[in-house]
């Protein structure tokens, strides 16, 4: 199923005034920390619009970056996108949330793409899920990773 969903990705030199960042793995000390033992942080703001959300849904996080073998950059996204943002946003009950999820996950992946260093081969997302927001039964809080040159543009 297509969710329509719209998504817009903007780079931040910080979380906007009182946003909760969630888990403490997303706080900008956390990023500022990783950064002194090699991880390069950047920080997005991210809007998802689709006609299945009440509302658009304002998600920002960091992104970790790591060079390695000279060449290559692996992009890390621990603990985002973070469910509980989208509780209550659905329009009605019968929303899929793990097809959603996925919609979401692949297209903020192409969203982010040209925003990243370009030796980014892959991004992992290590998604926060709440099963009470996705209550799908394959939904098990794993980790998912993007290769870039499996993703297309964000229009895709």
């Amino acid at each position: 199923m297509d969710f329509g969903l719209n998504i817009k990705a903007e780079p931040v030199q910080r979380f906007p005034g009182g946003f909760s960042a969630g888990s403490f793995l997303q706080a900008p000390f956390w990023a500022e920390f990783k950064g002194k033992y090699g991880w390069k942080p950047f920080f997005f703001k991210v809007e998802a619009e689709s006609p299945f959300l009440k509302n658009t849904v304002t998600l920002c996080f960091s992104v970790l970056t790591r060079k390695f073998l000279k060449r290559f950059t692996l992009a890390y996204m621990p603990m985002v996108p973070e469910s509980a943002s989208f509780q209550g946003l659905f329009n009605g009950d019968s929303v899929d949330g793990t097809g959603f999820f996925s919609e979401l996950i692949v297209k903020t992946a192409a969203a982010l793409k040209p925003l990243l260093p370009g030796n980014v081969f892959c991004i992992r997302f290590d998604p926060d899920l709440d099963k009470s927001v996705f209550p799908a039964e394959n939904v098990h809080g794993g980790k998912t990773v993007f290769f870039f040159q499996h993703i297309g543009s964000p229009e895709a």
